[in-house]
């Protein structure tokens, strides 16, 4: 180190000699004709292939950009240009060169031009700061002229070290000469970098920062916001050391972890956009395909997003898992450790076990909630066989104690705990508990029996030991009624005695119509037919009647009226809609007939020959 700071410390002094000597070979050139003359035609070859390699290079522009209409054929338009020029040059040079060591600087100042224009054509794509259209990345034009300015002005500085650089090594310049013009291209290089970061930090702390929150990763996206611009700079100086000092494959590690970091980003950050397209059009689609289970619906939502997230999360596991390899940090070899051959083979196992167990419950919970809550083209939920809704809701509790049961002895055999013995006193306890549980014993199997025998269902309605209601809920021991002033009652299986199934496959809606002795009873159920006929003729209750009106006839009388029997048969729980809309139109019809219902009436009937009132009454007046 010592050594090569006395040598920069003499890289002036050896500079200004060189210069020096340049000088002196100049004064002697222009003095003597000879050496005038060939200087004069060595700078007339030089124009001529200069002239006719940027002829070459506009007319190969101009032909191919009048046939540019998109922004790939534009891009490729000028890129025809610089590949023309290093081509019409590199044959001018052949011919026209007036020597070697002219030749050499020629062409490398030649590759040097197009390098640079073709570097400034990708920028343009990128980052076009003139046409919006044609931009790449989606910028304001503001933030895309900064950078592409920013670009223009880095390669340019790298072309023209490496120019001077190349020049000075054909021309025999010394190597500490060589060196310095290195330090000073990279220098202007690193402050380029350094001036840039400094001028876009505002803006890409926001960016960084992101939109705010109170979560950890928000937390710690904006702690690198207010840092970023530090750790830039100092990567940067990092950078020019390791590059000046030629430090062993340290500048190539450096730009091959630089250049993979920037593809993975870049990368992570196109697949995480094309993931949220992709799922936009999915929960586009989805809605149409769960429409008829509104249930269905929003587990698929639900599944999309948790899609969305584990995709987002594996491409950033993947993107980071690059940047990793890039650097060369070996995750394997810390699996390798004894603690890490130790907890990963575990940590798997555990992650398999509950995600397996994740993908069978919610298969099965699907498919019961699909069948649960099918509903037709109109969005009118199906009528689905009651035992089925009585049923899967059982099968359903069933199958999460199954899987949860499953699943914690897999979790426990997989940190290492023996599982027979549990599983043995699991037993032991179970009939322990089946001994002193008699009555949830009696429960669950006469509830097991009345489900096997179909006897009542979710959805009847029931009388149940004299208790009736609707039929809402039913587990493995106990059966819930609520009733018509929304009272639920909750029955246990082992105490039901009796069950009276109203709504068992159809039902039937008794009719006692009580006319007066002088109705003509055929022609009272004339009326109760015709009645009959026009209510099931509308679409309303057309569909919940499932036979003709059938009259019993005249079943009894009473001190004042005649009771006529009939009853409609419809489907179940139906029939008191329909009990209900037929008497309010019998009501209405009979008014309109004249058909008097009967009031509660007494006649007294006073027999012939005989005085209205007792003699003992008499006697008194």
């Amino acid at each position: 180190m010592a050594s090569t700071m006395t040598a920069f410390a003499d890289a002036p002094a050896q500079i200004l000699e060189a210069l020096m000597r340049a000088v002196t070979a100049l004064r002697t050139t222009f003095e003597d004709p000879f050496l005038r003359a060939q200087a004069l035609e060595s700078g007339v070859r030089v124009a001529a292939i200069v002239v006719l390699a940027a002829l070459a290079a506009w007319i190969a522009a101009r032909l191919v950009s009048r046939a540019a209409t998109s922004r790939t054929l534009r891009f490729a338009a000028e890129i025809v240009a610089p590949l023309t020029l290093v081509a019409v040059a590199h044959i001018a040079i052949a011919f026209l060169a007036p020597s070697p060591n002219l030749r050499d600087i020629l062409i490398a100042l030649v590759l040097v031009t197009a390098s640079i224009q073709i570097g400034l054509a990708i920028g343009r794509l990128a980052f076009n700061p003139e046409a919006a259209e044609s931009r790449l990345v989606p910028l304001d034009d503001s933030a895309a002229f900064r950078i592409y300015l920013w670009i223009k002005r880095i390669l340019v500085a790298i072309g023209l070290g490496f120019a001077a650089t190349r020049v000075a090594e054909i021309m025999n310049a010394s190597p500490l000469i060589i060196e310095a013009i290195r330090w000073i291209a990279g220098g202007a290089v690193a402050a380029i970098l350094i001036a840039g970061i400094l001028g876009c930090r505002r803006r890409m702390a926001r960016l960084i920062a992101g939109k705010g929150g109170d979560s950890g990763a928000a937390r710690l996206r904006r702690m690198i916001a207010g840092l970023w611009h530090l750790i830039a700079i100092v990567y940067v100086l990092v950078a020019f050391i390791v590059w000046g000092m030629h430090v062993p494959g340290g500048f190539a590690f450096l730009a091959q972890g630089t250049a993979v970091t920037f593809l993975a980003v870049v990368l992570v950050q196109f697949c995480l956009a094309q993931i949220e397209r992709l799922f936009e059009r999915l929960r586009a689609t989805s809605q149409g395909w769960t429409r008829n289970a509104p249930a269905f619906e929003l587990r698929a939502g639900k599944y999309l997003r948790k899609a969305r997230v584990a995709a987002i999360w594996a491409v950033r596991i993947a993107g980071a898992a690059a940047i990793l390899l890039a650097w060369q940090i070996d995750l394997g070899a810390l699996l390798a450790t004894p603690v890490g051959a130790f907890v990963a083979p575990r940590l798997a196992g555990i992650a398999g076990s509950l995600l397996l167990a994740y993908i069978v419950w919610e298969i099965a919970d699907a498919t019961i909630a699909y069948h649960l809550d099918r509903r037709d083209a109109n969005g009118q939920m199906l009528v689905r066989n009651q035992r089925l809704r009585t049923l899967l809701p059982l099968i359903r509790n069933a199958i999460f104690l199954v899987i949860g049961l499953l699943t914690a002895l897999s979790v426990l055999s997989q940190i290492g705990v023996n599982v027979m013995p549990l599983i043995a006193g699991a037993g032991v306890v179970g009939l322990a508990i089946g001994f002193g549980s008699q009555t949830l014993v009696k429960d669950v199997i006469t509830g097991m029996f009345i489900l096997a025998e179909d006897t009542v269902n979710v959805g009847d309605v029931a009388n149940i030991n004299g208790t009736g209601g609707f039929v809402e809920g039913m587990t493995i021991r106990t059966i819930k009624l609520r009733d018509m002033s929304g009272v639920v009652h909750t029955i246990p299986f082992g105490a039901i005695t009796q069950i009276s199934n109203l709504t068992k496959d159809f039902s039937f809606y008794l009719l006692d119509v009580r006319v007066g002795y002088r109705e003509n009873t055929d022609r009272v159920i004339a009326v109760l037919r015709e009645i009959f006929a026009g209510l099931a003729a509308e679409d309303a209750y057309r569909d919940d009647i499932l036979d003709d009106l059938e009259v019993l006839g005249v079943d009894k009388f009473e001190e004042s009226a005649v009771h006529i029997v009939a009853r409609i048969k419809t489907r179940p729980i139906r029939q008191w809609a329909i009990g209900r809309e037929f008497n309010r139109r019998m009501k209405l019809r009979f008014d309109e007939l004249g058909i008097v219902f009967p009031l509660p009436r007494r006649e007294i009937e006073v027999a012939q020959g005989r005085t209205a009132l007792p003699d003992a009454v008499a006697a008194r007046s």
